[in-house]
C-alpha cells in the first residue's frame, strides 16, 4: 500500500538517481573531449585521478627496486663489494626474493654482475641512486623543517615517495626550500606565519583542496 511517506521517499530517490546519471554523463563527455595531457590536468575529476594512477606504471623503477639499488650502493660504499646474499641480508629479505628483483635490474642494465657474482651499479644505476638520494634529502628537509613532521616520520614518508616524484618536482621543491631558508625577510615571515597558523576546516563541502574527504577530520 502506498503512503504519502512512501511516495515522498520514492521521489527523493528518483532525484538522487537523476543527479548521479547527470554526473556520469558529464564525466563521460569529458572523457570523449579530453585529448591532451594539458586538458587532463585542467579536469579535476575522476579522469584526472585515473590518469595520475596510470602514471605509476611509467616510473623508472618500483619502490622495492629502488631499495635494492640503494642497498648495493651502501654496501659498495661500506665494504667495497656486494653480492646477492649481502643485499638480501641488508634489506632483511630472503635470497630468493632479492634474486628476483636483481634479475630484473640486471635486465634493465641498472645492475651489473661480474664473473665472480659481485654486483656493481651501471652508470645509469649510479645516476638513479644519486637522484633518489638527493630527492630523499630534499623531502626530509621539507617534511621535517618546513611542515614540522617529526624526524622519524619525515624519513619514513620521504622513503615512500623519493623514487616517485619527477626531477622537475624535486628541483622546484629544492628551490622552494632554499627560498624559505634564505635571508629574504618575506620568506622568514612566510615560514613563521605558516608554523603559527592554526589548522582549521570548515568542512569538505566548501573546501577546494580535500574535496571529498577532509584530511583534518580523520574518519573514526
Amino acid at each position: 500500500m502506498l503512503t504519502p511517506e512512501k511516495i515522498n521517499l520514492d521521489v527523493k530517490n528518483v532525484h538522487i538517481l537523476v543527479d548521479k546519471l547527470k554526473s556520469i554523463c558529464y564525466i563521460f563527455n569529458k572523457c570523449l573531449a579530453i585529448k591532451t595531457r594539458a586538458e587532463i590536468v585542467k579536469f579535476r575529476g575522476p579522469v584526472f585521478r585515473m590518469e595520475v594512477w596510470k602514471e605509476f606504471e611509467h616510473n623508472v623503477i618500483t619502490h622495492s627496486a629502488a631499495h635494492h639499488l640503494m642497498a648495493i650502493a651502501e654496501l659498495l660504499n661500506k665494504y667495497g663489494y656486494a653480492r646477492v646474499t649481502d643485499v638480501a641480508r641488508h634489506l632483511g629479505i630472503t635470497r630468493g626474493s632479492a634474486s628476483i628483483t636483481l634479475k630484473a635490474l640486471k635486465e634493465r642494465r641498472l645492475v651489473i654482475e661480474d664473473d665472480n657474482k659481485f654486483l656493481l651499479l651501471s652508470e645509469e644505476g649510479k645516476n638513479l641512486v644519486q637522484a633518489i638520494q638527493s630527492k630523499r634529502r630534499v623531502l626530509i628537509k621539507f617534511f621535517q623543517d618546513v611542515l614540522g613532521v617529526n624526524p622519524e616520520l619525515a624519513e619514513i614518508d620521504a622513503c615512500k615517495v623519493e623514487h616517485l616524484i619527477s626531477h622537475e618536482t624535486g628541483e622546484k621543491l629544492l628551490a622552494f626550500i632554499k627560498f624559505l631558508f634564505s635571508d629574504e625577510k618575506k620568506a622568514r615571515e612566510f615560514l613563521r606565519a605558516f608554523h603559527e597558523m592554526s589548522l582549521d576546516c570548515g568542512g569538505s563541502e566548501s573546501c577546494p583542496y580535500c574535496m571529498e574527504a577532509c584530511l583534518l577530520r580523520p574518519e573514526s
